[in-house]
Formats: C-alpha cells, structure tokens, sequence
C-alpha cells in the first residue's frame, strides 16, 4: 500500500511513549516516530517503521537518496534479527553501522537517550 497508509500516529496522552528519530548528517530531523509502550515493539513492527515511516515517507519528504545514506543503530534484538539486518543491508549497500551490519557498532557509543530526556524536560518547560 501506499506509504501514508501505513505511517503510525499517536495522540499526545499516551502513558508511555517510544520515540524513533533519525538525524541525517546535513541536519535534517527523521521523524520523530511515536509509538506506544504498549504495542510490542518486535521485528515486523520496527521494518514497518523503518520501512514505511523512514525510508519511504521520510526519504521521499526530503528528496534523500536512499543510495547516499548511512544506516546507524545499536544492538537492540529487533535491529539485529536476520530479518532486520537483511532488509537494511539491502536498502544501505556497504552502509549499515549495527551489531552485524557491514560496520560494527562501536563499543561503549552513546546513544540518543540523554537527547531524548532533554527534549522531554523541554516540552514539558513549554507546556
């Protein structure tokens, strides 16, 4: 279907809230992707959201080339199934960086958690 038909969204309220973003090294903001805490977040959910929501929604919003881009996440289960890490190498040739991908995460990398917390403080100072 049509990308749009499958794009998730959830009203603010929810009790608990999992953000999926993406930064493109030129400053464009992917997403933010909400998804509530308590749609299990398994294989097929996260490629319907990397597929549906990132790759062709957000790609398509921001004329990305999908061939020029770079594909980086942690080791999380659902990133590093073989399904998941079949479909990202397929779609970021030579570029995914992933436990298992064509470049290894790098130990002891920070991820965007701490981003995530201060952007949550901030929306709750604007609020």
């Amino acid at each position: 279907g049509h990308p749009d038909d499958h794009y998730v969204e959830f009203k603010q309220g929810a009790d608990q809230l999992m953000v999926l973003a993406g930064l493109m090294g030129s400053g464009v903001l992917l997403g933010p992707h909400f998804v509530r805490r308590d749609r299990r977040m398994d294989t097929q959910e996260y490629l319907r959201i990397v597929r549906y929501n990132v790759v062709q929604r957000d790609f398509r919003r921001h004329n990305i080339n999908r061939l020029n881009a770079w594909w980086q996440q942690d080791g999380a289960t659902v990133h590093t199934s073989n399904r998941s890490k079949n479909y990202l190498k397929g779609q970021f040739t030579g570029k995914l960086i992933s436990k298992r991908g064509d470049w290894s995460w790098p130990p002891r990398s920070p991820d965007l958690a701490i981003w995530t917390k201060l952007l949550n403080k901030q929306q709750k100072a604007l609020d």
